[in-house]
């Protein structure tokens, strides 16, 4: 869905809390000495292996059928040529051997999505997760790769013996399978792109506004309702592409980049995961006949993901528990016999596959980039396999301290406090909120734009917040009845976000390394409205930076009449339905007169529009605010250049409002001209309340 309302639900928190260190990075030490701290640059320069948003039941790699090698893709941002740096790789299970590059080379691929009833909408800016599939007999790859604008079929030998594109047909591939060694299937939807040429040409008598129409998006119509997708075949020996047969159709097995919810073991039978382990059912194992056997332990409820092992005769799977549910723990269960725990961590584990070594995973840390481990089942033990980023072991280490809080209600969540590699005993440091969730590298947020590290490394601690559970969760988990489920027809959820935050800023501040006086919000999506909620709802901050504004009266007009029905189902108003006193918790418009918080806001050009209302409000006011609009962009940023820039800013803002500091930097001059005429003008604003 789009935009900060439809990212996700809104979430919960409160006021009471307790402590819990956990999954610490070290304080700096002698080996530090000499050692630079991560700068915007290393950050945004970091390769991602897969696409960067996995979490446990997100597939990262492939295995080949023999189990001793795999194969990924790796992804490197270039800020410099605003382009990606993408190839395919492969090594063994061992990990003996650095991989094996077979090819490189593509653009980057955006996730294309059909939803809210509409065909192809791409809004988002979340690269497509491209996976290789091998071959039958293991000696080849197949994958998608986008090249002058179009996504078809390749293929490389895993030896090393080159690729090559197998497909050259008049529109993107979406899915690619192995049927044979020499044949394979692929899907689209040809009739994606006259169906869009045929919205062009209806522009030449004008567009009738209905319910096509999403004006943040393009002021063109969005193509609504369902393009079949075909099947094709590419015959590999005979190097032609036709439609499949019903029967070679029918014969297809896609591959499937989330781990199933049911997985087949041995002798036909299979293990299910009820309600997607959502729920509170346990896993079940059902076999080829006979009567289903429930796990009767209770980590088998609540399942995040689960996998077979080697053998298919048992399953391994993660359950999430713990204070806000931010630990994880890996379990194996043999039907017929108790579950067993392998290991349990505060990290992220994504993607782990069987193997006959052990369980390879995609790993992440709060202070270290994804890289492949592999985990023995025996005994918990991690062996790194491969890391695509061991430069940023030879950087200077910020720490990381894992806090757990609980609200009034008894909602729980977490989060992370990062404070700079240098500190010292006794100092206080301006604190930076980051944004909603971070069950994994602390990168920039979701959304990727404040960067984490990069801040601590300017003299900010830092707090990583992670969205609670919200409140129809929580009372489901506690047996009790739900409330209507209609999130944002008052401001309950975000009410109880930030209860929670400043319960956490509350427990940060209480460890003595934290100045209460010099305190940032940041967010993206759902993490923007809870930043604008914060800011015009407490008097906690004394600077902000949001990558969308704002949600204004105005904010369902915009959205056109189909995402305006939408954001109904979800409580907002209607644009002609008087709710008093709705619009004043969360509106910059309406609080223009009194808002007096340095914000600088950094949005995409296909969503600026939402902000103008506020924005100009708050201008008007001469409120000391700044938007800087990023063309060709989509509500998360993909373009490398724009995000290594937001990156800098967000930095620069933050040491100007908070740190009273300007970079040298001569390409910066007309920017610290604005920003001190902004806090010139600001200053009549800013006389202090008179004493009690």
């Amino acid at each position: 869905m789009r935009g900060f309302v439809f990212a996700h639900r809104a979430r919960t928190a409160g006021v009471s809390f307790a402590c819990l260190l956990a999954g610490l990075a070290p304080l700096a030490t002698a080996q530090d000495e000499g050692r630079r701290s991560m700068t915007a640059s290393d950050l945004a320069t970091l390769t991602d292996l897969g696409w960067p948003y996995g979490r446990e039941g997100d597939r990262l790699f492939t295995v080949s059928p023999d189990g001793r090698r795999i194969a990924f893709l790796l992804q490197r941002a270039d800020p410099k040529r605003n382009t990606y740096d993408i190839s395919v790789n492969v090594m063994d299970t061992e990990g003996t051997a650095p991989p094996v590059k077979i090819d490189q080379g593509g653009q980057f691929i955006m996730r294309r999505s059909e939803s809210g009833g509409f065909a192809d909408f791409t809004p988002s800016g979340v690269s497509l997760n491209v996976l290789p599939i091998w071959s039958p007999d293991g000696k080849s790859v197949a994958y998608l790769r986008k090249d002058e604008g179009h996504v078809q079929v390749w293929i490389a030998q895993v030896d090393g013996g080159g690729s090559r594109a197998v497909t050259n047909v008049p529109f993107d591939v979406e899915q690619v399978a192995w049927l044979s060694d020499q044949m394979l299937a692929f899907s689209s939807r040809p009739g994606l792109e006259p169906a869009k040429q045929k919205i062009l040409d209806q522009g030449r008598a004008g567009y009738v506004f209905d319910d096509r129409m999403i004006p943040l998006v393009s002021a063109r119509p969005q193509l609504r309702g369902v393009i079949p997708r075909d099947t094709f075949i590419a015959d590999l020996k005979e190097g032609v592409s036709r439609p499949a047969s019903s029967r070679e159709a029918s014969e297809v097995q896609w591959p499937s980049a989330p781990l199933e919810s049911t997985v087949a073991l041995a002798g036909g039978a299979e293990v299910l995961s009820p309600e997607g382990g959502a729920g509170n059912k346990p896993l079940v194992f059902r076999p080829k006949t006979g009567a289903d056997i429930a796990c009767d332990d209770a980590p088998c409820r609540d399942v995040s993901a689960m996998f077979p092992s080697a053998d298919r005769q048992s399953v391994y799977f993660f359950h999430r528990h713990g204070v806000g549910r931010n630990r994880v723990s890996l379990y194996t269960w043999r039907p017929g016999r108790s579950v067993t725990q392998i290991l349990d961590t505060v990290d992220m584990l994504a993607g782990c596959t069987a193997v006959q070594q052990g369980i390879i995973c995609a790993q992440e840390q709060a202070a270290q980039p994804r890289r492949l481990v592999l985990i023995s089942p025996d005994t918990g033990r991690i062996r790194v396999l491969f890391d695509p980023n061991p430069q940023v072991q030879t950087l200077r280490r910020a720490s990381v301290e894992r806090l757990t809080w609980t609200n009034r209600l008894g909602v729980e969540t977490f989060g992370d406090l990062v404070l700079p590699p240098d500190h010292q005993p006794g100092q206080r440091h301006p604190l930076i909120v980051v944004t909603y969730v971070n069950r994994s590298f602390l990168r920039g947020g979701t959304g990727d734009e404040y960067p984490v590290f990069p801040l601590a490394s300017a003299g900010f601690a830092v707090l990583t917040f992670n969205n609670p559970r919200g409140l129809n969760e929580y009372r489901k988990a506690k047996g009790l009845p739900p409330g209507p489920d209609l999130p944002f027809a008052n401001w309950d959820e975000k009410e109880n976000v930030l209860a929670s935050l400043e319960s956490g800023l509350d427990l940060a501040i209480s460890k003595g390394v934290i100045d209460p006086e010099r305190i940032g919000i940041t967010g993206l999506s759902d993490g923007a409205t809870t930043g604008i909620f914060a800011l015009l709802n407490s008097r906690r901050f004394a600077a902000a930076a949001l990558s969308n504004c704002c949600l204004e009266p105005t904010a369902t007009a915009y959205n056109g009449p189909a995402v305006t029905d939408a954001m109904a189902g979800f409580g907002f108003p209607r644009v002609t339905e008087d709710r008093p006193g709705y619009w004043e918790r969360i509106s910059f418009r309406l609080n223009a007169k009194t808002y007096k918080t340095p914000t600088l806001f950094q949005v995409s050009d296909n969503e600026y529009l939402y902000g103008l209302d506020g924005f100009a409000a708050l201008k008007e006011q001469k409120r000391p605010v700044e938007m800087i609009v990023f063309p060709d962009e989509m509500h998360i940023k993909w373009q490398p250049a724009h995000r290594y820039a937001a990156y800098v800013r967000n930095i620069d803002w933050f040491r100007f409002w908070l740190r009273g500091e300007e970079d040298p930097d001569p390409a910066k001059v007309d920017q610290y001209a604005r920003w001190r005429a902004l806090r010139d003008q600001a200053k009549p604003l800013q006389t202090p309340s008179p004493a009690p």
